[in-house]
């Protein structure tokens, strides 16, 4: 656990958010931007807060908003099973801790071409973290619009995503909002307000209830049940392709193409099923929990303005 701690200063209500979304979507970069703070962890680095969880807290108009920047998913170096683990242990502290989520921003960088299989499991998992209940408190926020040369397609990809169910068209039926966050200041102080004038009571997500009523089982979740699922039908995969090129090499000697492909099918289906047994396995503990209580509690009571606070937690 790291911590920079400043001069007190009370300030009063405290509002938590949630910034959630692959990696290298913006989310460090967007906690930067509201915070005006310059040091912020950036999402692909090697350091235990960003590889973890992040919170940073700072003083919005009469108000205290902490952060709170998640692991991304689609990591090369971390599979969604243990990055599951780890919004399970943030979202078990902020409960322990009696701070409520506020809201939860979704980033999705507008530049993605293709809506693919991925996209689609990814979004299902983060509609069960977080329930129905809490799609009103969801902002779907398109980044890095910058990097289109054409603003329009933009705008199209944007609209496919939405009008279909699959993608964000369930989540926008039952509450959540699309927004362009334009990499500026003004611009995510602006969805960080919104989220605060239209929900100060905060939300509990599934993820959360499931938590409490199953021992912290992260399998026994929604969320790990799904991912549970996916890793299943990976494996299933794997094992098909091996047996389809050992009917075609049959009878043969295997030439070095085939026998590179069977070397990276067997590593590939040795790690899925090394993750699914993770998964089945993973528990929040009450040690993790307190840490994590720890910091939030250190973070959003000192009551630290801008600048002046940032605590990690690694689990």
């Amino acid at each position: 656990m790291c911590g920079l701690f400043g001069k007190k200063e009370k300030v009063e209500p405290k509002y938590l958010i949630a910034l959630i979304g692959v990696t290298g979507a913006g989310k460090s970069t967007f906690i930067s931007r509201a915070t005006g703070r310059k040091d912020i962890e950036i999402s692909n680095s090697s350091s235990s807060c960003t590889k973890d969880i992040q919170a940073v807290s700072f003083k919005y108009k009469k108000s205290q908003v902490t952060l709170i920047d998640t692991p991304g998913f689609d990591d090369t170096n971390r599979s969604d099973a243990e990055i599951l683990q780890t919004i399970a242990l943030f979202l078990s502290g902020s409960e322990q801790a009696g701070l409520p989520l506020t809201g939860i921003i979704f980033l999705q960088p507008v530049y993605s071409t293709r809506m693919q299989g991925s996209e689609k499991r990814r979004t299902r998992l983060i509609e069960k973290i977080l329930g129905e209940d809490a799609f009103p408190n969801l902002v779907l926020a398109t980044t890095q619009w910058s990097q289109m040369k054409h603003p329009k397609e933009g705008e199209a990809r944007v609209e496919e995503r939405s009008s279909q169910d699959d993608f964000w068209g369930y989540m926008i039926k039952h509450g959540a909002r699309v927004v362009k966050h334009d990499d500026t200041k003004s611009s995510a102080l602006k969805i960080v307000g919104s989220i605060i004038d239209n929900h100060k009571d905060g939300v509990q997500l599934q993820m959360q209830k499931e938590l409490a009523a199953n021992d912290f089982k992260v399998i026994l979740t929604s969320a790990g049940k799904l991912a549970d699922a996916a890793l299943g039908e990976s494996t299933v995969e794997f094992e098909k392709r091996l047996q389809q090129l050992k009917r075609t090499t049959s009878g043969h000697a295997v030439d070095a193409d085939d026998q590179e492909e069977v070397d990276d099918i067997q590593e590939d289906l040795k790690k899925t099923v090394a993750q699914q047994e993770k998964l089945r396995n993973a528990t929040v503990t009450p040690e993790q929990v307190q840490k994590w209580v720890k910091v939030l509690t250190q973070v959003t009571e000192i009551g630290i303005t801008a600048a002046k606070v940032i605590a990690c937690a690694v689990c």
